[in-house]
């Protein structure tokens, strides 16, 4: 096809990157060698549309608000970890399907108003709580840290948790919402490895 010089666009390069390797990355472009400012008519353009240049928010804008409602639904009911939301009073908003069924319950209806106290031990919900309400007044988030869960039954378990602000689109914080992946196997192997090091220290002296 015949190509118009006037018609394509010049792109200043510098005279350290070598011309056909600009030729080879960008087909169809004049390319102006600063050093020589000597125009180079670059390989001839395909007769190939080209897909249409998507950025982030083209792709972010063209969500409607219900695919947005489906794709949180699919992730609160896949993932295998524990996964909430809670308002600025701790209350539940959102549970993963995972962490209804590791509280004992059905459904998440039942467990959305309600807070750590009415699920855990009195110690464990008061130190969840403290930890919560900071994170609401600071703005800071905790990631990644061992967390002990204590239950009414008297049993223990751990948790690698993190925990962060939830903002609303204006930015203000409105409550804080979580993810806790289980790791009592590993903290109870952990343990047993200890306490056999140990046996193995007293049985050597």
């Amino acid at each position: 096809m015949l190509i118009h010089l006037d018609t394509l666009p010049i792109i200043e390069v510098s005279h350290l990157l070598p011309i056909r390797a600009m030729q080879t990355i960008a087909p169809g472009l004049i390319l102006r060698d600063q050093k020589n400012i000597q125009p180079n008519l670059a390989m001839p353009t395909s007769d190939k549309a080209s897909p249409p240049d998507y950025t982030q928010d083209t792709l972010r804008n063209s969500i409607p608000p219900c695919q947005e409602s489906l794709f949180l639904n699919v992730l609160m009911e896949s993932v295998p970890d524990a996964f909430y939301f809670k308002d600025a009073d701790s209350r539940f908003l959102r549970l993963s399907t995972s962490m209804v069924r590791k509280f004992g319950f059905e459904s998440e209806n039942d467990l959305i108003g309600k807070t750590d106290f009415e699920v855990f031990s009195g110690e464990h919900a008061e130190q969840a709580f403290i930890d919560e309400q900071e994170i609401i007044r600071t703005g800071k988030g905790i990631v990644d840290f061992e967390e002990k869960e204590t239950w009414p039954n008297g049993s223990v378990t751990w948790v690698s948790s993190t925990k962060l602000p939830l903002k609303n689109p204006d930015g203000v914080i409105i409550g804080t919402f979580g993810i806790s992946k289980d790791i009592t196997a590993r903290k109870r192997a952990e343990d047993e490895r200890r306490s056999l090091e140990i046996q193995l220290q007293l049985a050597q002296k």
